[in-house]
């Protein structure tokens, strides 16, 4: 389970995985350019009690490499929208989350 920003989800796993991606370790440790794709599935909680379901989520966490070791993160949710609909910034050495992004 995670917590958002007031919202707590309960992960029910990532179905599929796929990466492409360039990376040059000797020049830079972060993976060049590329797109690391997974889909989600998740109950959106009242609470941290993780029976007290409102909500499921459907989505698609897409990371954009871009060299840094900050790359973007974008979320769709599949059944609202194909529109990514949060937007964040994470860092790859913590796994944190830096910033959500507009």
């Amino acid at each position: 389970m995670f917590r958002g920003a007031h919202v707590y989800y309960s992960t029910t796993g990532f179905v599929d995985y796929e990466a492409y991606m360039q990376r040059n370790p000797a020049t830079n440790p972060w993976p060049v350019a590329g797109t690391a794709n997974a889909f989600l599935f998740a109950d959106v909680l009242r609470t941290p009690n993780p029976t007290d379901i409102s909500n499921t989520l459907e989505a698609t966490v897409s990371i954009n490499f871009d060299g840094t070791p900050t790359p973007t993160v974008d979320v769709t949710d599949e059944l609202e929208s194909p529109n990514p609909k949060f937007h964040y910034r994470i860092d790859l050495r913590t796994g944190a989350i830096l910033q959500r992004l507009p």
